[in-house]
């Protein structure tokens, strides 16, 4: 095929799938399934310390079921992503370390502990003082940035209009703008992160509230139906039944015994979903 040629895969717009999307076929997947459920037979201890709900990872399966399994999560906080490596707990690159011209205050830097006991309380003041003004510019640069960015693109396109070859200063201009712009904007999404984690566990522990609640609620109903079957008169046609299961036990009738126990079962599990159903 001319998509398995590796120059066709290299000059493609988008990546290529890779090549084991071959191998999750149903019949793998049926196999993968069956061995994860005898590899948790065989090992429940292993299976009750886990601390999620992914299915356990078997070590030494065949060639054709090896990527159907998920990557074990990284140890050393590296991955790769379509061939290139990352770390996970890179750091923001400032934009003076890019050759960019920064365009908005830094932080203030930390004090060292031993500065920290020397200074006294005004300068610890001082220094939350400078933070909090910082810290609060943060969006109001943002805004100004892209002002500037919208006024600068209509100066470019008047320079256009009358030297359109001075457009490198203007260019130049709107490209430090939108790097700090960006920049801001990239210091925001650890709070991002943390804010949609904080989301996402609030979202499971209401859903398993309302779990929770769904189950009492049909503790309750079901209590309430077995009451009412009882008032009804339940229990009396229990031990008559249970006197005919003996007299049919005394006669041989073994296998009429037990149908008969399953018809009382059905009618009990009838009684019961109907009134389910009623409510």
């Amino acid at each position: 095929m001319a998509d398995d040629n590796p120059d066709n895969v290299l000059s493609a717009t988008f990546p290529a799938p890779p090549p084991f999307w071959k191998h999750f076929t149903p019949d793998n997947r049926t196999r993968l399934k069956e061995l994860q459920q005898q590899y948790a037979a065989d090992h429940p201890a292993e299976d009750a310390s886990a601390s999620d709900a992914l299915p356990p990872r078997i070590p030494d399966v065949p060639p054709e079921l090896r990527y159907l399994q998920p990557p074990e999560p990284p140890a050393n906080g590296k991955y790769r992503s379509f061939g290139d490596a990352y770390d996970i707990n890179t750091a923001l690159t400032s934009l003076r370390s890019m050759g960019v011209e920064q365009l908005y205050p830094s932080p203030p830097s930390s004090p060292s502990p031993e500065q920290q006991a020397g200074d006294g309380g005004s300068n610890r003041q001082q220094q939350q003082v400078i933070h909090s003004q910082w810290t609060l510019d943060r969006a109001a640069y943002i805004k100004k940035m892209t002002q500037s960015l919208m006024l600068n693109y209509l100066e470019m396109l008047g320079v256009l209009s009358v030297d359109p070859a001075r457009w490198q200063e203007k260019y130049e201009h709107m490209q430090t703008l939108l790097f700090n712009a960006h920049h801001l904007i990239n210091e925001y999404r650890p709070h991002q992160a943390r804010a949609s984690l904080i989301t996402m566990l609030e979202e499971q522990l209401a859903k398993r509230r309302e779990e929770v609640e769904g189950v009492r609620r049909m503790r309750e109903k079901i209590e309430g139906v077995l009451a009412g079957l009882a008032n009804q008169g339940v229990d009396g046609a229990g031990d008559a039944a249970a006197e005919a299961r003996e007299k049919g036990a005394a006669v041989g009738g073994v296998e009429a015994e037990e149908e008969r126990r399953k018809r009382e079962q059905r009618a009990v599990m009838k009684a019961l979903d109907d009134e389910l159903m009623a409510d």
